[in-house]
C-alpha cells in the first residue's frame, strides 16, 4: 500500500487555512463588484478603528502595504497588504504616510474610510 501523506497534508492545510484563532461574529463584508469597487461592509460586522504607517504603495494591484498598530479586539500589530476605500486615495498616498481607517470583523483585505493623518507624537 502506498502512503498518502501528500494528499493528507494538503487536506490538513486546506482545513487549517479556513480556520481562525478567534471566533468570528456577524457576517463578513460583501466582496467587491466586477468593476473592482468594494461594497459597504455588512451591517452586522463589528467596526474597529485602525492606525498605521504606509510601507509600500502598489498602484498596479491597487493596494498598499501598511505597518498597522495593534487593533484591540481584532488583530495584533503587523504589516499587511490591503485594498483601500476610497480607491482614489491611492493616487495621493506615499510611503511613510500615517493613516487611520476602519476595519471590520471578517474582512482582513480592506481598509475603509482611509485618511492621511499627522504622525502620532512619540511616547
Amino acid at each position: 500500500m502506498r502512503p498518502i501523506r501528500s494528499a493528507w497534508l494538503a487536506g490538513l492545510l486546506a482545513i487549517a487555512a479556513g480556520c481562525s484563532s478567534k471566533p468570528q461574529t456577524g457576517s463578513p463584508p460583501a466582496a467587491g463588484n466586477a468593476a473592482g469597487e468594494a461594497k459597504a461592509p455588512a451591517k452586522t460586522a463589528q467596526p474597529h478603528p485602525f492606525r498605521g504607517k504606509v510601507e509600500k504603495v502598489d498602484k498596479a494591484t491597487h493596494s498598499i502595504m501598511v505597518a498597522g498598530e495593534d487593533v484591540e479586539g481584532w488583530m495584533s500589530a503587523m504589516t499587511m497588504l490591503y485594498e483601500i476605500q476610497p480607491p482614489d486615495l491611492l493616487e495621493k498616498l506615499e510611503v511613510g504616510d500615517q493613516i487611520t481607517a476602519t476595519v471590520y470583523d471578517g474582512d482582513f483585505k480592506t481598509l475603509h474610510d482611509v485618511k492621511i493623518v499627522p504622525p502620532a507624537p512619540p511616547k
